[in-house]
């Protein structure tokens, strides 16, 4: 199996054997310790993608591990992922998200799939957020988790979501959509331009950056399944990614207004 050490700011790819270096979709998997889970939403992805005709050739699945330790990485090799290496320093979904979205422009991704590891987003459903973008329908569509409530979720987190997602796109020209959802479809020219910052999570930001510069922006029903193993890192900690989600918006926030008033100036002057 090939080793591409990256260079400096690059990731460290382990190449899966056989695997292009250029691909047209790429579908981005963030992993921390998913062992339990990794091959399975690996094996899905790709039968999703063989069932809208888009070969090895064509697209490419990458595993973005975040310090695992439990033999993730090499068991998502082993079912046909390109494994990218992040380092110790790098730790949380942001930067996750920042390396697999540096490696699929470097190989060429028009497209990009983003789905967690844990097997909560049913893979099965790729294919109906893609073709809405392959079509040129939307340049960003969100897997929404807030049509109906799963069985299994407690009414106060469903409400929850559905508060935060509102309280996210307050006062923007945006349908409504599950802002925290990690399962979404979007164009290279919003993964080049919606550029992600914090190293918590990705998932506002690059949604408050997409609306700003006038993207469009489509919500899909998708399944969410119970997770069968652990807990949410993101979520085992409400207070702290209530803390790190409000600083986020309201970072993102002050910046657009930052812009938006300089152009004001720059017309007057």
């Amino acid at each position: 199996m090939p080793n591409a050490h990256a260079s400096r700011g690059r990731p460290e790819v382990l190449e899966a054997q056989g695997a292009p270096c250029k691909c047209r979709v790429a579908v981005l998997v963030p992993a921390r310790n998913e062992a339990a889970t990794i091959q399975d939403v690996v094996r899905r992805a790709t039968l999703a993608l063989r069932g809208m005709g888009l070969g090895p050739k064509d697209a490419v699945i990458f595993v973005i591990a975040d310090r695992c330790d439990d033999g993730t990485p090499e068991l998502a090799a082993a079912a046909g992922a390109v494994v990218v290496q992040t380092p110790p320093r790098e730790a949380g979904l942001g930067n996750a998200y920042r390396r697999g979205v540096t490696a699929a422009l470097d190989w060429g991704a028009e497209f990009i799939v983003h789905i967690d590891g844990d097997g909560q987003y049913c893979a099965d459903d790729i294919g109906r957020l893609l073709r809405t973008v392959l079509a040129g329908r939307a340049d960003i569509v969100i897997g929404d988790r807030l049509g109906d409530r799963p069985d299994w979720m407690p009414p106060s987190r469903f409400f929850a979501n559905k508060v935060a997602s509102r309280i996210v796109l307050a006062g923007l020209k945006c349908a409504r959509v599950d802002a925290q959802s990690g399962f979404r479809v979007f164009t290279a020219d919003v993964a080049a331009n919606c550029h992600v910052r914090g190293s918590y999570t990705y998932t506002h930001e690059q949604l408050l950056a997409a609306v700003g510069k006038g993207y469009r922006v489509k919500s899909i029903p998708v399944s969410f399944l119970v997770r069968s193993h652990g807990q949410s890192r993101l979520a085992s900690s409400i207070l702290k990614y209530s803390v790190l989600t409000a600083s986020t918006i309201v970072r993102v926030r002050l910046a657009r207004l930052f812009m938006v008033s300089r152009r004001f100036v720059d017309q007057l002057c």
